[in-house]
């Protein structure tokens, strides 16, 4: 895929080809999407989260990785040069035409994940598809803030999956089957074959040469891509973080939801939703306190 910058006339025109993209694979990748001083500054508004602590952020070091989790609209206003340039760079008409066209019209980048993980024999995640608690759809961005391949943990996507875990979802809720039950790739397989989908069967069957069960598998479907490139997806396709095996991976995964469905406690949103008018797709700076985010919020 050719290298796709924003200042290019033609930019805002693409956007309907790589949303189509997106609505028929689950993902597309923009490789060297960002400039190296872009990626420098980007890069540097991440390190700064790692290696500070604040209470309107939650962070967490450990041995095998560190991450923060950042609430924009939560941030103090005095803050919000923070981060500056990673709001310039995602807030831009081809991201917001994008992120709206495949949920809905109101949907805003409320949260980002920075992640720095190293090496470790298991991988990042098990196999899986996304699912909130209260069974909305999001949709995502990841940046690659370094070079990642399979040796380091390369995101992993099956192509198409995400319209095969849907009608299993949509499936299982007619039976009573909270969309939490099908979480994991051996749920996913278990409810397509108990719901007897035999589409969905045969499409969970052809990954077999590649993926064995929840942990194990290649790297048939991993995204390898030079530092700066950026991925946008369907978390509710089958999905993983790969295996660090050598080096590390640092990444910054950025969440779109709808803001008449955001899934926690009302007064955060009816910060957000307010008068139920369509707001910035990324808002930042707030005066009133915002609950703390828990891991449990994301799958």
């Amino acid at each position: 895929m050719k290298s796709l910058k924003l200042n290019q006339p033609e930019a805002q025109f693409d956007a309907d080809q790589y949303l189509a993209q997106a609505k028929e694979n689950g993902f597309f990748i923009l490789k060297n999407f960002l400039s190296e001083q872009e990626l420098s500054q980007i890069r540097a508004e991440m390190d700064w989260f790692l290696e500070n602590s604040r209470p309107w952020y939650k962070k967490k070091d450990g041995d095998r990785s560190q991450y923060a989790i950042v609430c924009p609209q939560g941030m103090p206003k005095f803050e919000k040069d923070r981060i500056k340039k990673t709001c310039s760079i995602m807030s831009q008409p081809f991201f917001e035409r994008i992120a709206r066209g495949y949920l809905n019209d109101t949907v805003i980048l409320n949260t980002f994940i920075v992640n720095r993980e190293k090496a470790h024999k298991r991988p990042i995640t098990e196999w899986h598809a996304d699912q909130q608690k209260v069974g909305l759809f999001v949709f995502k961005y990841m940046i690659y803030l370094n070079d990642v391949s399979a040796k380091n943990g390369a995101f992993c996507y099956v192509p198409k999956s995400h319209s095969i875990v849907r009608k299993i979802i949509e499936r299982g809720r007619l039976k009573g089957i909270p969309n939490t039950d099908i979480h994991n790739f051996e749920e996913i397989k278990k409810w397509a074959y108990e719901l007897k989908l035999d589409d969905c069967i045969e499409f969970i069957d052809s990954l077999e040469g590649n993926i064995k069960g929840d942990f194990e598998s290649n790297d048939q479907y991993a995204l390898s891509a030079p530092a700066g490139s950026i991925i946008a997806f369907d978390p509710s396709a089958i999905h993983r973080g790969g295996v660090v095996s050598e080096g590390e991976r640092y990444i910054v995964r950025l969440h779109c939801f709808e803001r008449s469905h955001i899934p926690w406690q009302s007064r955060l949103k009816n910060l957000l939703v307010g008068s139920g008018q369509t707001g910035p797709f990324f808002p930042v700076g707030s005066s009133r306190n915002v609950p703390v985010i828990t891991e449990e919020s994301y799958n």
